[in-house]
């Protein structure tokens, strides 16, 4: 008894012991944040992904703790392994890894002037700018940033970000923006008022530029290095079109090893095809040193740099001069890049800015900041607008242009700049002076924005050469080797098309070839006939003998004699101009003058059905509309022809001998056909069909075979033309749903055009299969094949319907399917055809009905259910009471239960029984309100205005409360609970290193938890923990950053716990077998009479 009396009290002190370390190890005041150490630091290396397996080998195995942020690696280094890590990561060289040491002794400013404590009138809005730089026809024409994304990269953020933006939308009446939020490199436990400023300027401005581009927002920890950290993690992890960067250094305050290795991660952003855009700086020609220098990152040749201008407004006209604080100059570390040719530059190296934008804090724009208006100037307003402007020329053209500073250098030397650009031409930054053309204080200008996007698909359309074979003029088969594999890809934004060709002119032609890009080879078809392409792209080989046939109004592609695809029943009227060529195209590209590997063709071999076909002549044409682009040309050398980069390419002839008179036509399709006879000298010519002579050129034809002759030049030439065949066929169509009939639109034989809304449609088609197209607005579009009558289903695409119930609780079903919703909207995509409605909500009257929905129509309905017993009913709007504007989404509490929901006019109706009643209208960034209501009858205008409230979440009292490393393997740690609105979930952030370097993390979901267990503790080391707590929308709150280590009261009170444990697992099993051989002493002592 005494040995289990000694036992209870050693386990009831050890727990005693945990209890009091627990309750006195942590206070607020004990918690604090210890600055990194003098004497460690951090070694930055900019490593590709293929090396990173060869780099993570040798650090391991030099135990060096690292982690990477896109190619970005970090390693820590201490006093006693900085010379180990210094010797490594100078080997690291010799494979071309860039790296340097790290202090963070320079950190990146954000470039933004407040004009005045709080806009009092005259800031410009995004209407505004509109129509100062012509964006408004561009964003009428649907042209908004769809399916297009800005990553903007920001330290510390805006913690009001969310109702900022809402405010900023609902003041210039923007749509609500689509904003996700990351901070990869870790928590943001501090907050800074200059970086919130800049924050909200790059997230209002880019969204107010193109409204319907999703926006990332990338948050770094501080202003140092970590914003680096952030700009790789961004081009590594998201899916960007644009990334913005407001912010920068002066370049003379980076060392060389620094500008590399940040240069190598703006390069990477450049073959990923992502658009990286900088502000050139506030501070003139001197970037605020002592000397002249640029701006970086606005100064890297892989970024699109921005300077500033002031805009002025009179009697509705703008006018622009040069700001005296835009950042521009020249680089000393970067030359100049090969696209930076233009009017009014002379320098070998690198020129800021390229591009320029409003900037002038006196004539500055609106932007929402901690609730409140300001005016504000500087360069980190032109970049955010830039960056939106990339996304709608990505949407325009339908691609993401990637480096687009090739781009709009091309631009400006052809006959485009001069209204796609406004050029400033007096001004200066204290260091330069603008003039025309490119300068070192606003570079090429500011955009005429609608001229520029427009112009911009001319541009990127594409250049080449075309070599027309002369005397090929009926060719039914043209056949060559091409030779596009042996190439070094490069990373130049677009592809490489070498292809052979029947040719009647630019908008007359069928093409195959092999198309050689970043991805890899692929055979390629175009047919454009009277300016209608189809095309179709294969997986092919950089290496293939490519052949195009058609006979009897099929197309066939083959490649090394196998079909690749045959397009049946196509109607070419032009089909007797065609002659055979060759030629080789620049598409899509965005850098002009970018070296081409050269693709080669030969054996070429040209047909009339069975006989063979030589040219007399092959002339070369460069295929371009503008003026100095980069020569992608052909030569020609014993029958075999080599497409190459060269300046030196002169079109014209490469061979000819002697002149073959031809005939050409060309035919008017129908049930009688129309022919047209031409001679190639282009002189009038007596033409013969079947031995009878025609009036004139042409004649209406019955479908036949037909010989036509003609003296040209004194020569006898003849021709066989065969006319197809037209008959009539019905077309049947069936729109479904069947209640509903739209105007349809069929192409047949890639020729015959037809349209109306009916639904049987008599249409010409050749004697055999027939190819037809049938689109209709609303459906998906029929691609197929017909040789007599034949009836086709169209499918419509799905609409979305949304539904907003004012009563809370309520359940919506469409079809037996329940439709997902929140704050009273429910919102689903569906199949448009005839529904069954049913929405319904305890204590409530619901409704059943039946609808029509249509193929092309969104359907948005309002509904509110009647009470079943007698109540009264109050209604009202809900406003923002610092900018009046409606508030939808506001839950509305009666008597302290959920009673309803704004609509989005911010209109509620809620019912209420007689006599006195609370109302309470809550909303996620605002105070809660209350409306005292004794209802007696029922009541409109119960407005409501709901005040912003203090949500800078830094402020809310969130901390660590107890924490506790147990057995040495394990942390025990508590908080107190996030009591916010919106909770999203906790996030765990712990690391060996102050900095968060290498952090692990933990998620919780559950907001009523308070404590975890962290396990993967190792004994001995020092850690460091921060917990955040993250709303849905993506605000949060961090606490402080708590160290623990393990000190001797750690080690005692462990060791105490084990003993302990140990100790009371003893004795257990003593008192067990004690206890066992006390009941078989008894077995014994039973078994005596």
């Amino acid at each position: 008894m005494l040995k289990k009396i000694v036992a209870g009290i050693f386990i009831f002190i050890l727990i005693l012991s945990f209890i009091s370390y627990a309750s006195s190890g942590l206070n607020e005041n004990q918690i604090t944040v210890e600055p990194v150490s003098s004497q460690t630091g951090q070694y930055m290396a900019y490593v590709p992904s293929y090396l990173h397996p060869v780099v993570n080998k040798i650090l391991r195995y030099n135990n060096i703790n690292y982690t990477y942020y896109g190619n970005i690696l970090t390693a820590t280094y201490n006093l006693y392994n900085y010379y180990n890590e210094k010797s490594i990561f100078s080997s690291l060289n010799n494979i071309g890894i860039s790296s340097f040491k790290s202090n963070d002794s320079n950190g990146f400013v954000p470039y933004l002037i407040v004009n005045t404590s709080r806009f009092d009138g005259g800031a410009y809005t995004p209407y505004d700018i509109y129509n100062a730089y012509d964006i408004g026809y561009i964003e009428n024409s649907g042209f908004r940033g769809q399916n297009t994304t800005i990553t903007i990269v920001d330290a510390y953020g805006d913690p009001n970000i969310m109702y900022d933006v809402e405010s900023f939308d609902n003041i210039t009446d923007l749509p609500p923006v689509n904003l996700s939020i990351y901070t990869p490199v870790g928590p943001i436990t501090s907050k800074n008022s200059g970086w919130a400023i800049e924050t909200a300027v790059d997230v209002e401005w880019s969204h107010a530029i193109a409204p319907d581009a999703k926006i990332n927002l990338v948050l770094a920890p501080n202003s140092n290095s970590t914003l680096v950290q952030a700009v790789a993690w961004a081009v590594g992890n998201l899916s960007e079109n644009v990334i913005s960067l407001s912010w920068g250094s002066a370049e003379s305050s980076l060392n060389a090893s620094e500008l590399k290795v940040f240069n190598s991660i703006y390069m990477e952003a450049a073959d990923k095809n992502i658009t990286v855009v900088a502000a050139s700086g506030d501070n003139g020609a001197d970037d605020g040193t002592s000397a002249k220098t640029v701006n970086f990152p606005a100064a890297d040749p892989y970024v699109l740099s921005v300077g500033g201008t002031s805009l002025y407004c009179h009697d509705g006209t703008y006018s622009q001069t040069a700001w005296s604080g835009s950042g521009g100059g020249y680089s000393s570390y970067f030359s100049t890049p090969y696209y930076q040719n233009a009017t009014g530059y002379n320098s070998t190296q690198r020129g800021v800015p390229d591009v320029s934008m409003v900037a002038n804090p006196n004539t500055g724009v609106l932007i929402v900041v901690s609730g409140t208006t300001y005016k504000i100037g500087g360069t980190s307003v032109g970049t955010p607008i830039w960056a939106g402007i990339i996304a709608l020329m990505d949407q325009y053209n339908n691609r993401s242009l990637g480096l687009v500073n090739p781009l709009l250098y091309q631009i400006a030397r052809t006959h485009f700049y001069s209204k796609d650009f406004t050029q400033i031409t007096s001004g200066s930054n204290n260091g330069y002076s603008a003039h025309s053309g490119w300068n070192p204080v606003d570079g090429l200008g500011t955009p005429m924005v609608s001229n520029l996007i427009n112009d911009s698909r001319v541009i990127l359309k594409g250049y080449g050469s075309i070599v027309y074979l002369n005397g090929t003029e009926n060719l039914t088969e043209i056949s060559a080797s091409i030779d596009a594999g042996h190439n070094n890809l490069e990373g130049f934004n677009g592809s490489t098309y070498y292809f052979i060709s029947m040719y009647g002119s630019y908008n007359n032609y069928v093409e195959f070839g092999i198309l050689a890009n970043l991805s890899g080879y692929y055979y390629h078809y175009i047919i454009d006939d009277a300016g209608v392409e189809f095309n179709g792209t294969f997986n092919g080989g950089g290496e293939a003998n490519l052949t195009i046939l058609y006979n009897n109004y099929n197309i066939i592609f083959k490649a090394n004699n196998s079909k690749v695809n045959e397009i049946n029943g196509i109607l070419l009227n032009d089909a007797g101009f065609y002659k055979g060529a060759i030629g080789v195209l620049q598409e899509n590209s965005g850098i002009y003058n970018a070296y081409i590997p050269h693709g080669t063709f030969s054996n070429l071999i040209i047909k009339n059905n069975s006989y063979s076909l030589i040219p007399y002549a092959y002339y070369e044409s460069h295929v371009s509309g503008l003026e100095n682009h980069g020569d992608l040309g052909i030569t020609y050398n014993n029958k075999n022809f080599t497409a190459a980069f060269s300046y030196n390419i002169t079109p014209g002839y490469l061979y000819k001998n002697g002149y073959k008179p031809e005939i050409l036509y060309n035919l008017s399709y129908s049930s009688t056909s129309g022919l047209f006879l031409y001679a190639n000298n282009g002189q009038k010519t007596v033409f013969y069909v079947n031995g009878l002579r025609l009036k004139g050129n042409s004649d209406k034809l019955d479908p036949g075979v037909y010989n036509v002759n003609a003296t040209i030049s004194g020569i006898n030439v003849s021709r066989t033309i065969y006319i197809p065949k037209i008959s009539i066929y019905n077309i049947n169509t069936i729109p479904e749903p069947v209640y509903f009939n739209e105007s349809k639109y069929i192409i047949d034989d890639y020729y015959f055009k037809y349209s109306g809304n009916t639904n049987n449609f008599s249409i010409y088609g050749i004697n055999g299969n027939n190819s037809i197209i049938i689109y209709s607005d609303g459906y998906n579009t029929i691609y197929g094949h017909f040789n007599s009558t034949k009836t086709f289903t169209l499918n419509p695409k799905n609409i979305t319907i949304t539904f907003f119930v004012y009563n809370a609780n309520t359940t919506v079903i469409v079809n037996g399917r329940n439709i997902p919703g929140s704050y009273g909207i429910f919102k689903e995509s569906i199949r448009p055809e005839h529904i069954a409605v049913n929405i319904t909500s305890p204590g409530f009257i619901g409704k059943n009905f039946t609808m029509n929905l249509y193929p092309s129509e969104n359907v948005f309905r309002e509904f509110l259910l009647l009470p079943k017993s007698s109540l009264y009913k109050v209604t009202g709007y809900i406003t923002n009471i610092e900018f009046n504007y409606a508030l939808a989404h506001v839950a509305v509490y009666s008597n302290g239960r959920i009673s309803g929901y704004s609509s989005p006019q911010g209109h509620y109706i809620v019912f209420l029984p007689a006599g006195k009643n609370t109302l309470k209208f809550s909303l996620e960034y605002y105070k809660n309100s209350t409306l005292n209501i004794n209802a007696n009858k029922n009541m409109s205008n119960q407005n409501v205005s709901l005040a912003p409230a203090n949500i800078n979440l830094v402020y809310i009292p969130f901390k660590i409360t107890y924490l506790f490393p147990f057995m040495f393997y394990f942390l025990y740690l508590s908080w107190n609970q996030y009591s916010g609105p919106d909770f999203g979930l906790y996030e765990i952030f712990y690391s060996t290193n102050p900095n968060m370097v290498g952090y692990h993390d933990k998620t919780i979901f559950t907001q009523g938890v308070d404590f975890t267990v962290l396990t993967n503790i190792e004994p001995g080391k020092t850690y460091y923990i921060i917990i955040s707590a993250y709303t849905a929308q993506g605000a949060f709150i961090s606490t402080s950053e708590v160290k623990v280590t393990y000190n001797l009261i750690n080690y005692g009170i462990n060791a105490l716990i084990i003993g302990g444990i140990i100790a009371y697992i003893l004795i257990m099993i003593k008192i067990f077998f004690r206890k066992r051989k006390n009941e078989e002493d008894w077995d014994i002592f039973n078994e005596f009479p």
